[in-house]
């Protein structure tokens, strides 16, 4: 029931702020005021990060909950010349400790996982999108969409609070796939900047509602926040069907 009134009181908001529109100028403003606000590791003068990282899953076999250790994988992020944009690499740590197809299935599971330590900027990540902006005093809705059918993403829809100046919300239209993403956003402070602390996603896969809820630690390495632990939770109506424990730690700063 929550869930339904958080989604018509989003329907709500949108038809209440009909027809307030911004140009993509401002748009751009708008944006890069948000990520003034935000807690971007990548701003600090780095130019290469690499982090291990020890995961663990629960194991759907136990009577009680236990969880898996797997196989540890290393992190790295190389910032191209001149520019913020960066490279993202996953590698297992010991690539002898398992078979070649398990390697693979590894790695594109953290593929999903590419924009979590070092996240992209708005600026980054909605470039080539067209913009509109709808709002009021204290709220915008912002959204952003595409015609690439080769984006994984064609909409985001964001609801962003302008006293605080971050997102509340966002949902999402993938191309294919899980329907109706739905996200609430919470964050903490560090150094005065926000950093994402809680994320729940309801979505809909396969006709079944289901339920993500991801947690977020952070840490100070060399005057950097970054992250050092991921709880994640996937739920299919209130029940765990999945759970993980990510944990980066041995992070070397360039």
């Amino acid at each position: 029931m929550q869930g339904l009134c958080a989604r018509i009181g989003w329907c709500l908001l949108v038809l209440f702020l009909a027809g307030v529109s911004a140009e993509a100028g401002e748009t751009d403003q708008l944006i890069k005021k948000l990520d003034d606000n935000y807690y971007y590791p990548q701003t600090k003068g780095l130019k290469r990060v690499s982090a291990e990282i020890h995961w663990e899953s629960l194991d759907p076999l136990a009577d009680e909950k236990k969880y898996l250790a797997n196989p540890e994988v290393k992190f790295i992020w190389d910032r191209s010349r001149g520019s913020l944009d960066s490279q993202q690499l996953f590698s297992l740590l010991r690539e002898n400790s398992v078979s070649s197809d398990r390697q693979k299935q590894i790695l594109r599971f953290f593929e999903n996982y590419r924009e979590v330590i070092i996240p992209e900027t708005l600026m980054q990540r909605f470039k080539g999108y067209e913009s509109q902006v709808q709002g009021t005093t204290n709220h915008l809705i912002m959204r952003f969409e595409s015609k690439n059918a080769r984006r994984p993403v064609r909409r985001y829809d964001l609801m962003v609070d302008t006293k605080a100046w971050h997102i509340r919300k966002m949902r999402i239209y993938p191309q294919r796939g899980i329907r109706n993403i739905v996200t609430e956003l919470r964050y903490v402070q560090k150094d005065a900047k926000w950093l994402m602390a809680e994320s729940r996603a309801e979505f809909e896969m396969n006709g079944v509602e289901m339920e993500e809820i991801s947690e977020f630690y952070y840490k100070k390495v060399k005057g950097v926040w970054l992250l050092s632990r991921m709880d994640q939770r996937l739920k299919r109506e209130d029940k765990i069907v999945q759970s993980y424990i990510f944990r980066i730690h041995d992070y070397k700063l360039n």
